[in-house]
């Protein structure tokens, strides 16, 4: 989306396109050798990005080189869509979090996405028109279901069973982003950068329910209790997306913005033989009403 914007952007200049083109190769070498790189040495999913990203953020500059006709305009070093080069806002995104980890030793064992709703404030700077810098506070829950399903043997019968576990976990995230944009009244954004975050609570809610044979069921249902010597209540990781930015009046503005959330550590201290790492992978659909001001 951003490389079509900043083509339309750059009006199709033919030495706009010359420098466009010599720069996408550029970057695209860049993302096809850091890809190539990431299947031997890190977790790749967490790099499929970084190809898209270094290319838009290619196109993206670009499109903002001046024109000579628009030397003499002034607002160069603001964003058009709301005056100011600070800004404040508030936001609620719609979350669904994974959890990732291998289910290797635990047969049909299988791990549900779950959908739940997030908050936060944003704090924006903006020093150019094209580049601004973007932190903030969200509380983000990152929660998770654990399905078992299986069948037992029981002389000439069988009894087929399932269980469930719904594991609730608040986090608290802090990002820190460059927000690279393009446009002249509605403004599109690319977010990169990454989150440090901490796990401050849960809990936890599950059934035993036999499907045959007999219709009893259990349930449970409690608050998570934290141990030391097991849980990393820190996280950290990467973090990017896409948004878009409109005016409303002379310094508010409504933005609607797609984030991902890539857990890089660990929700449990590598301290048995055996250990199988837990990460979180969450995706926000975030919409809020930004303040801005010089």
């Amino acid at each position: 989306v951003l490389l079509i914007l900043s083509l339309f952007e750059a009006s199709l200049r033919q030495m706009r396109i010359i420098i466009i083109g010599l720069i996408s190769v550029g970057c695209t070498f860049i993302g096809a050798a850091h890809y190539l790189l990431s299947l031997f040495i890190f977790d790749m999913k967490k790099h499929y990005f970084l190809l898209m990203a270094l290319l838009s953020l290619s196109m993206g500059l670009i499109a903002q080189t001046p024109n000579a006709k628009d030397q003499n305009q002034p607002a160069a070093g603001q964003a058009d869509a709301a005056t100011g080069k600070w800004a404040i806002g508030i936001s609620a995104a719609p979350t669904i979090n994974t959890h990732v980890s291998s289910l290797a030793y635990m047969k049909n064992y299988t791990y549900v996405p779950q959908l739940s709703m997030s908050y936060g404030v944003d704090v924006r700077y903006q020093p150019y028109k094209w580049l601004g810098l973007r932190t903030g506070i969200y509380r983000i829950p990152k929660n998770y279901v654990l399905n078992q399903s299986d069948t037992i043997k029981m002389g000439d019968n069988s009894l087929e069973f399932a269980r469930g576990e719904l594991s609730r976990n608040m986090y608290v995230n802090v990002p820190f982003m460059a927000d690279l944009s393009v446009g002249k009244k509605v403004r599109y954004h690319l977010f990169l950068g990454g989150y440090v975050g901490y796990w401050y609570g849960g809990s936890i809610m599950g059934s035993a329910m036999p499907l045959m044979l007999t219709s009893e069921s259990s349930m449970y249902e409690g608050d998570y209790v934290f141990d030391s010597r097991r849980d990393n209540r820190f996280e950290a990781g990467i973090n990017y997306g896409l948004g878009l930015s409109i005016p409303c009046f002379s310094h508010f503005g409504i933005d609607v913005n797609m984030l991902w959330f890539y857990g890089l550590t660990d929700m449990q201290k590598n301290n048995t033989r055996q250990h199988i790492p837990h990460y979180n992978t969450t995706f926000l659909l975030q919409a809020g009403i930004t303040y801005r001001w010089e």
